[in-house]
């Protein structure tokens, strides 16, 4: 007995127009109609399997609109990213980096997978992010200090003493050194050379170099430290570079 064909149009709808056409041709045969529905529920999740993941793709432009847009001070945003950003910290203190995934992440919030996608683009631009914002606080706290440069950051260290040892767990310190690479070069025409307390450093010289070396320089002595579990007396360490500083005057 022939098995009569259901109505084609109704379950593609949705389906891109040459993959309904497609379908169309190939089930005009003999199919059963379970076997007909089984076709179409497996083709549908393909596409919107695609979809989902050309979405969010993280050099998709529609991402780059989508993250702009929920740059903003929008309260809803706001508590959403705080959300995701604390799950992927907590999460972190019971697992491998690499092992943590968005689904993990998710399930850590009273959020869906949309509003994640609808903030981030992945675990990395999560932990980026929060980087980012500590470091924006950090060269504030520099600028502004009117102690020595080492004091202010051996204190910014220790208040953010849980994030730095999670990344030193994962090794991982490097992305704060990316980070504040491209902080400090992409705001320096932006800044006053008054509240920068190297500026009559720099003078006549490429100050790209300079502040680099003094990044590199600087966070591998607070990487080190972090390494070492903080236990370091931090005067000590200040004493032996400025005492090593020193030296290098009378060379």
């Amino acid at each position: 007995m022939t098995c009569r064909m259901p109505a084609v149009r109704p379950f593609t709808r949705g389906l891109p127009l040459m993959m309904t056409i497609f379908i169309e041709k190939l089930l005009r045969k003999s199919y059963t109609p379970v076997y007909f529905y089984a076709i179409l529920v497996l083709a549908r999740s393909q596409i919107n399997g695609f979809g989902e993941r050309y979405t969010n793709s993280r050099f998709c432009v529609t991402c780059s609109r989508r993250n702009t847009v929920n740059d903003s001070n929008n309260p809803s945003a706001i508590r959403s990213r705080k959300q995701i950003t604390d799950a992927l910290l907590s999460l972190m203190e019971k697992y491998p980096y690499e092992e943590i995934s968005v689904k993990q992440i998710v399930l850590e919030t009273d959020l869906v997978r949309k509003t994640f996608y609808r903030n981030f683009d992945s675990k990395d631009d999560v932990l980026r992010s929060h980087i980012r914002t500590i470091l924006r606080d950090y060269f504030d706290i520099v600028n502004n200090a009117k102690g020595d440069v080492l004091t202010t950051v051996f204190a910014f260290a220790d208040k953010n003493k849980k994030l730095l040892k999670l990344l030193d767990k994962n090794d991982m310190m490097y992305y704060v050194l990316q980070g504040m690479n491209e902080f400090i070069l992409s705001v320096k025409a932006e800044q006053n050379p008054e509240l920068n307390p190297f500026s009559k450093l720099f003078a006549g010289l490429d100050s790209d170099y300079l502040i680099t070396l003094n990044i590199g320089g600087i966070w591998n002595v607070i990487s080190l430290w972090v390494r070492r579990g903080m236990k370091d007396n931090p005067e000590d360490v200040k004493a032996a570079i400025k005492q090593y500083l020193a030296r290098i005057g009378t060379i």
